[in-house]
């Protein structure tokens, strides 16, 4: 089923995957409405470690974008 939003705010949480292949190994959950400022700050978003995939051990490991 598509949805249509009327609004950024309607839209509750993003998912960004880092993948081995077509496999989702690590990801970071936030909301949409954090990025829309016009004027940005550069800042780091750990991401976490998918323990039901288990190809990374140490959450450390997951990474940042």
């Amino acid at each position: 089923m598509l949805t249509e939003y009327q609004s950024i705010e309607e839209i509750d949480k993003i998912y960004v995957y880092l993948l081995q292949g077509e496999l989702p190994i690590c990801y970071w959950t936030g909301k949409l409405s954090d990025f829309t400022d016009p004027n940005p700050k550069f800042r780091w978003l750990t991401m976490k470690v998918d323990k039901s995939i288990g190809k990374v051990d140490k959450d450390y490991e997951a990474g940042m974008i």
